[in-house]
């Protein structure tokens, strides 16, 4: 059963809980909260859910997921450049300006906002899955690092991108599971896709033949055309340079991050560095900046 709250429109799941499944012809904003609550005039509802393209096409700009949300289906939000999972909200969490669900030590990478300015996108470490949906009608992104234990892409999770996509496949062992069409790509030519061994490649074709496709491949009966490799081409000897210095220098600050700074020594001063430069004596300070104010140095 469904009903209008507002602006919204939502589907009952529940005696207790809704899901948002579209927005009313009133919605004319590009800021939008999803609401905790919903009321069908008699009783209140809890929303759990977004359905999968209930804000599609909507304009939005900015989203932010309330607290009671514990699902999100793919939308395509061409004008979004922010999104944010509100206080109290265990479900969601966003890294980088990228909105991942997550559960235990499951990570997935659930909607890129497809306005961001980047054109270099590198996965976290530690994600485990791409949805469907996730980038769709990418406006700037140009290149995106696929890391080492990514386990599933779904279908059309990079969707309609904008510019021609360079995807680099940064592991030597294939993702357990790639949806045909997950990579849908039907709005440039010059995609590229670059793997470290030619057996990534195979192992991922063996199951999904077609997971990387464009309608720009094919003629009018359906017949792969001799040119398809200046839509989509793949490369089997390794990641450019420039791709894979970029994926190691955000790799590598990820992990120092992780580390927890070990005192080695007493702690004898403390610095700020937004001053100039002082004379110090050696032992184990405690810097403060606008980074940070919680790391620690040891000077000898």
């Amino acid at each position: 059963t469904s009903f209008t709250d507002g602006n919204f429109i939502f589907t009952k799941t529940s005696d207790s809980e809704a899901s948002l499944s579209g927005l009313s012809e009133s919605f004319t904003g590009t800021d939008l909260t999803v609401p905790a609550t919903a009321s069908d005039g008699t009783a209140y509802y809890s929303v759990t859910s977004v359905a999968a393209g209930a804000l599609s096409k909507s304009g939005v700009k900015t989203l932010t997921i309330s607290a009671s949300v514990k699902s999100f289906g793919g939308q395509d939000l061409p004008d979004l450049t922010s999104v944010s999972a509100a206080d109290g909200n265990t479900d969601f969490i966003v890294k980088s300006g990228v909105l991942f669900s997550v559960n235990g030590s499951e990570s997935t990478l659930v909607l890129y906002p497809a306005a961001l300015e980047a054109d270099l996108y590198v996965i976290p470490a530690g994600t485990s899955s791409v949805a469907a949906m996730a980038f769709s009608s990418v406006k700037n992104l140009k290149t995106v690092v696929i890391p080492d234990g990514l386990n599933t892409i779904e279908e059309k999770a990079f969707n309609s991108f904008v510019n021609p996509l360079a995807v680099a496949f940064s592991t030597v062992n294939a993702p357990a599971s790639v949806a045909d069409k997950a990579f849908y790509l039907d709005k440039a030519k010059g995609n590229v896709f670059y793997f470290e061994n030619s057996d990534v490649l195979s192992k991922i074709e063996k199951t999904a033949p077609a997971f990387a496709y464009s309608p720009a491949m094919y003629d009018e009966n359906g017949v792969l055309t001799a040119d398809s490799s200046s839509v989509i081409s793949y490369v089997t000897d390794g990641i450019p340079a420039d791709i894979k210095s970029a994926a190691d220098a955000v790799y590598n600050v990820a992990a120092a991050a992780s580390v927890e700074p070990e005192e080695t020594a007493a702690l004898v001063g403390t610095a700020d560095t937004a001053g100039a430069d002082a004379k110090i004596a050696k032992g184990c300070y405690r810097i403060s900046s606008a980074l940070s104010s919680s790391v620690s140095v040891n000077i000898s």
